[in-house]
């Protein structure tokens, strides 16, 4: 969603109003898509591609077939991905284990070479989070964590990664399993 809207007219329908976007790049205007929302209003919908990275502002023109328009403008936060990977977990009951859950890399150039603008956070798939410790490898970071698992099931483990300059995220699942596997007789 790139904009929300209410009519004063509290009869307005969907076909009353047309929108338009202009990205702020450089490329041509786009129709944007509108539909109603929970809160009697509309929302706009677009999705854009942009070529190069950096500070945008999208414009976005709405028009009323009673001749009523307005405008609103968005900050656009764009940021090159994250690349995250997750690998297979293997666990004790009951034992508490600090494991390399993974890597991460900021395919930005300018990111900062620490990762402080990096954030990990790890849902364990029992009910349960924490944060992930990162620590520095070529290319990026191992991601570390921390837990003790006191049931015998599989677990979904779930990897989070955001970037506060950017706004880039990227999200990874990987199972963990009990380890040594139980043996069938």
């Amino acid at each position: 969603m790139v904009a929300s809207f209410i009519d004063a007219d509290p009869n307005a329908a969907l076909g009353d109003f047309t929108a338009s976007i202009d990205w702020g790049d450089g490329s041509a205007i786009v129709a944007g898509a509108i539909s109603a929302n929970q809160s009697g209003g509309f929302n706009v919908r677009g999705t854009h591609t942009y070529s190069a990275n950096g500070a945008h502002t999208a414009t976005i023109m709405i028009h009323d077939v009673g001749g009523s328009n307005a405008v609103a403008t968005s900050q656009v936060a764009d940021d090159l991905p994250l690349v995250l990977t997750a690998r297979r977990l293997h666990f004790r009951p009951g034992q508490q284990f600090i494991l390399m859950l993974g890597t991460v890399t900021d395919t930005d150039p300018n990111a900062p070479a620490d990762g402080s603008n990096l954030s990990v956070s790890v849902d364990w798939g029992d009910g349960t989070s924490s944060s992930g410790i990162k620590v520095t490898q070529t290319p990026g970071f191992a991601i570390m964590g921390m837990h003790m698992y006191t049931r015998v099931r599989a677990f979904t483990v779930t990897i989070t990664v955001t970037d506060s300059d950017g706004g880039a995220k990227a999200v990874v699942s990987t199972p963990a399993t009990m380890w040594p596997l139980p043996r069938s007789f």
